[in-house]
């Protein structure tokens, strides 16, 4: 179990790390604000697919920046003029609600990961009722009882009462 929650808080950090810094761009609350209005298309391949990106001139609203290289991965339209925020490290994120909320759903996820990992990493047990007690036998998995177990409680779920479900040898009911 400690192979496994050091898997997901790998993964949470890997997400985490390429999601939470893009949250404040792309809500505009960091980096400097201005537009960019798309003059041609990219389009690159690999042997995934192909992607197209816009490319234009960025102009902050300030009017102290200006660049002419500027891309944003979104396809747009033609001299269409899109709300963009440029980061420190020369990346542009346009400021949308949709783009916003697309980076917060990869760090909630990353969050999930954390959380998920943390716990197997630090204890090593396993997360269900038939994983043996530390430094105890193995505890051998009872399909029958499972499976009861499993029908009781989705009796119950649907609002009805369990039904003894134990087998009775010699009898129908």
């Amino acid at each position: 179990m400690r192979f496994g929650g050091a898997c997901l808080l790998l993964m949470g950090l890997l997400i985490g790390g390429f999601c939470v810094p893009a949250l404040p761009f792309a809500s505009g609350l960091a980096g400097t604000r201005g537009t960019l209005t798309v003059e041609s298309h990219r389009v690159s391949y690999s042997s995934k697919g192909s992607t197209t990106s816009s490319e234009g001139t960025f102009r902050s609203d300030d009017g102290k920046i200006t660049d002419h290289r500027a891309e944003v991965d979104p396809n747009f339209a033609l001299l269409r003029r899109v709300p963009v925020s440029r980061a420190p490290w020369a990346s542009y994120y346009v400021v949308h609600p949709a783009r916003f909320l697309g980076w917060l759903a990869g760090s909630c996820l990353a969050v999930c990961f954390l959380l998920l990992g943390g716990p197997g990493l630090v204890s090593g047990r396993r997360l269900s009722r038939d994983a043996p007690a530390p430094g105890g036998e193995p505890a051998v998995p009872d399909r029958r009882g499972r499976l009861l177990r499993c029908c009781r409680l989705q009796c119950a779920g649907a609002g009805r009462r369990p039904r003894d479900l134990s087998p009775v040898v010699g009898r129908r009911r």
